[in-house]
């Protein structure tokens, strides 16, 4: 264990965004994690931020709509994607494929839970 303060914090999470999300100063980023996920923190703010990357929001208010998704990504010049398997499943993959991504990095669950 390594004990963190407040700026150790937001300090390590530019490595999220550097290295796990590849972010870049002319990147925009569109990460579908629920803002009271912990990875919303690293993978909307920190990261993204620290690496000069804009952030895309969408406002959602219902579940996790893979058409909408699409569209949103033939609207808009998201350029990187975040998403966690809670959001999309296994149209995940299908998503990443459609868009013109730099990046894309799902966290996926093990397939025996």
């Amino acid at each position: 264990m390594v004990l963190h303060s407040q700026a150790s914090y937001g300090l390590g999470h530019r490595l999220t965004g550097q290295l796990w999300l590849d972010l870049k100063p002319d990147d925009v980023h569109w990460n579908l994690s629920d803002l009271g996920w912990g990875k919303a923190a690293w993978s909307i703010f920190t990261g993204p931020w620290q690496m000069g990357a804009c952030v895309f929001a969408l406002e959602a208010t219902r579940k996790f709509d893979p058409v909408l998704a699409l569209n949103t990504l033939a609207q808009f010049p998201i350029t990187t994607w975040c998403a966690p398997p809670t959001r999309c499943g296994l149209s995940c993959g299908r998503i990443c494929r459609a868009g013109a991504f730099r990046t894309c990095a799902i966290v996926l669950r093990p397939a025996n839970r």
